[in-house]
Parts: structure tokens; sequence; C-alpha cells
């Protein structure tokens, strides 16, 4: 649909939980991926290729509040068991662990990537 409509705008695809191909075609409409808790999940393993895939240069975080909370939170008696922003610092982790990355030189690159998605730069 976003093809046929010629849509130009990008955004943040929601939760992104497809597959390597669907990925690249939001990418090439402009899109950035939304990331996660899901991201924590070692048997998430379609979303960790993806990311891999990729890279983080097309991907943001985010919580999906209340749902998709990271796996350290899922049984938590410390009252995180209902997902909130406080949470990002886990899917941050989750996502650095994925990539092989930085979780510093990861966060600056997803903090340029929703600024850009959500054209505030």
């Amino acid at each position: 649909m976003l093809k046929e409509q010629q849509f130009q705008q990008g955004g943040i695809a929601h939760a992104f939980g497809g597959g390597i191909e669907e990925a690249k075609a939001f990418i090439k409409l402009g899109f950035k991926l939304g990331v996660t808790g899901q991201v924590t999940n070692p048997n998430a393993k379609k979303l960790h290729q993806v990311v891999r895939a990729i890279g983080a240069e097309h991907l943001v975080l985010e919580t999906d509040c209340p749902d998709m909370t990271p796996l350290c939170c899922q049984s938590s008696t410390e009252q995180r068991t209902r997902n909130t922003p406080v949470n990002l610092p886990y899917v941050l982790a989750g996502l650095a662990e994925s990539l092989e990355m930085d979780q510093a030189i990861l966060a600056e690159q997803l903090w340029r990537n929703t600024q850009q998605a959500l054209q505030l730069s």
C-alpha cells in the first residue's frame, strides 16, 4: 500500500517483527525499524537475524508499552512486569549484544536514527 501511494515521508515500522526482505522494503521507503524488548530473548532468532543483516543505522528503540517486555522484566518482583520506557536500557543492552556493539556507540546511532525518523534534526 505504501508503494502504491508513493509514500516518501519515511517513519518508523512499529514493533517490527518481519523478515529481512520486509525490512529491506521498509528501509527502501525511508523507514527505520522499531526494536522492542523481544530483542532480549535469545529465542527471537528471526529478529536477531534481521537486526544483524540490516545494521544499526536502520533501527530505533521502543518499548511497545505495555507489551513486548524485555525478558529480564517478564517475571520481575520489582513491578516491572508492565512494560514502560524505563525498560529501554534493557532493550539497548539486548540490541547491543545482538549486534556485538558497544552500548554507548549504539545509543548515539539510535538517537541519530530517531531524530531522522521523526524529522527532528
